[in-house]
């Protein structure tokens, strides 16, 4: 039997933007001491990121991105994870209508406000 935990979505996205910045990297024919060098860190610190081992902070993607010579956005682009239920994409939907809302932006109607609440409560009773 696999004894191995199953990764969380947190460490599947880890893992595909490591994919990503190696597939990259190597489209350059840049090595991993070259990577390395470019965005002043150890190949070491490379060699973690693109096998997801390590949380990667803001400042060093945008680095990376910046070597490699591809937007912020284009790191993030991987067909590999798992993309959002149906339900997840419906929760977000609702929460950059309620975001909206806050700011205070007419565009949300009373059926958007009488949907958010609707989800709200639903959410609230499995709960």
């Amino acid at each position: 039997m696999d004894k191995r935990k199953k990764p969380t979505p947190a460490e599947a996205r880890q893992k595909a933007l490591g994919r990503r910045i190696k597939a990259l990297r190597k489209e350059r024919k840049l090595s991993q001491e070259d990577l390395a060098e470019m965005i002043g860190k150890s190949v070491d610190t490379v060699s973690n990121i693109e096998r997801g081992f390590s949380s990667t902070r803001l400042s060093t993607v945008f680095e990376i991105a910046e070597a490699l010579k591809v937007g912020f956005i284009d790191l993030f682009d991987w067909a590999d994870v798992p993309k959002q239920t149906a339900q997840q994409k419906a929760r977000a939907e609702l929460v950059e209508k309620f975001r909206i809302l806050l700011e205070g932006n007419a565009a949300v109607t009373v059926a958007d406000i009488a949907e958010l609440t609707r989800a709200i409560s639903e959410a609230a009773t499995r709960r």
